[in-house]
C-alpha cells in the first residue's frame, strides 16, 4: 500500500481529535516511524502515540512481572530453549527428529523454526493437549511432545513469552480500562487470537482502521484489515 493513504487518513483522524490522546497501533515501530515522519511533513499533530500490541501489554505487564521474579522470553532467548530441549531429548525416545543432530547451523534453524512455531500456536491459544489431539503421524507426535515440554519449561523457569504477556494483560483488563483515548491501527498490523483479543480490550471495539475498505482480495485472516 502507498504510504499516502494511512498517512492522509491519519491525518483526517488528528484534525478531527486534536486534543485527545490518540494511540495507534502498528505493526512494528519502524513502520510507526515512517509513518509518524511522513506526517509531520504534510500535518501538525499532538497526543500521537505509536506503538505495538505486545509493546504495550509489555508495559503494563512488566513492572509486575519483575516483582514476581517473572523474565520476559524473546526470540534468541526461545530459539536457545528449544534447542537445549532437543538437546536433552535422547533420540532414541524421538520419532520425526531421531536422526536430528543437534549442533551446526542446521540444528539452529531447526531450533529457530520450531521456536516460531510454538510462538504462533500459543498466540493462537492452542494448547499442548490440542496439538496432541490433533497430531498424526511421527511428526506431529514429535512436535506435539516437544510443545509439551516447552510449555512446561516456560513456567519452570519463570519465562513469559508474547502470549503469556498478552493472557496477563487481559486478565488486568480492569486495572487497564479504555480511558479517553482515541485508538487506531494500521491495516498490516498482524493480529493472532490473543493479540486481537488484547486489541480489542483496550479499545472497547472502538478504532480507526487505517487502510482500504477493499484490496480487492482478501486480506490476511490475521491481519487488521480481516480482524476489524
Amino acid at each position: 500500500m502507498s504510504l499516502s493513504y494511512p498517512v492522509r487518513q491519519l491525518a483526517e483522524l488528528c484534525a478531527a481529535h486534536p486534543l485527545e490522546s490518540k494511540i495507534l497501533f502498528v505493526p512494528d515501530m519502524r513502520a510507526g516511524y515512517d509513518l509518524t515522519t511522513a506526517l509531520a511533513r504534510t500535518k501538525g499533530w499532538a497526543n500521537l502515540r505509536v506503538t505495538t500490541p505486545i509493546l504495550l501489554a509489555a508495559e503494563q505487564q512488566e513492572p509486575g512481572m519483575a516483582a514476581r521474579g517473572l523474565r520476559r522470553l524473546h526470540r534468541a532467548g526461545g530459539r536457545r530453549l528449544v534447542d537445549a530441549l532437543l538437546t536433552a531429548w535422547p533420540s532414541s525416545e524421538r520419532r520425526y527428529f531421531q536422526h536430528i543432530v543437534n549442533t551446526g547451523a542446521a540444528a539452529a534453524g531447526l531450533a529457530e523454526s520450531i521456536h516460531a512455531t510454538f510462538d504462533a500456536l500459543r498466540l493462537a491459544k492452542v494448547l499442548p493437549e490440542h496439538l496432541r489431539h490433533w497430531s498424526t503421524g511421527d511428526k506431529g507426535s514429535d512436535l506435539a511432545t516437544l510443545f509439551e515440554r516447552y510449555v512446561a519449561a516456560l513456567a519452570q523457569n519463570s519465562l513469559w513469552d508474547d502470549a503469556a504477556l498478552l493472557t496477563a494483560a487481559l486478565d488486568d483488563s480492569s486495572e487497564h480500562a479504555p480511558g479517553e483515548i482515541v485508538w487506531a491501527i494500521l491495516d498490516e498490523t498482524e493480529l493472532p487470537q490473543l493479540t486481537t483479543d488484547f486489541v480489542q480490550q483496550q479499545t472497547g471495539n472502538q478504532l480507526w482502521r487505517l487502510g482500504r475498505h477493499s484490496y480487492g482480495v482478501p486480506p490476511p485472516p490475521q491481519s487488521a484489515a480481516s480482524r476489524f
